[in-house]
């Protein structure tokens, strides 16, 4: 009886762990290949907002982080350095010229 109800958790503990490897807000059924799959056809994603003071205080940020500079030069930055050495690195830079919109990956540590 010991060995049956062990058996049964184990299965049950596998089959949740199996099952929850994709979260999904507004979907039945995440992406297999996605951490978080959001779907929305009214609604953005909304990144965090900070100038770039209170981005250079975050303590060790992933790589990859991505936040959104409201001040200075403002626009999306992310981690391209690791946690405990940073290198924040604006992600678009959008100029409009005779050749329409180029977009190009610049390096900005703020204020260091």
């Amino acid at each position: 009886m010991q060995l049956r109800f062990l058996f049964l958790s184990a299965l049950l503990i596998l089959s949740c762990t199996l099952i929850a490897q994709s979260v999904g807000i507004n979907t039945q059924s995440p992406d297999f290949s996605a951490a978080l799959h959001i779907q929305s056809n009214k609604k953005g994603l909304l990144i965090p907002t900070m100038t770039a003071t209170e981005r250079n205080e975050i303590i060790w940020p992933a790589p990859g982080l991505l936040v959104y500079q409201a001040d200075k030069i403002s626009g999306f930055f992310y981690n391209s350095g690791t946690a405990d050495l940073p290198d924040w690195k604006k992600l678009i830079n959008e100029n409009l010229g005779l050749n329409g919109i180029t977009g190009q990956t610049i390096r900005y540590n703020g204020d260091r």
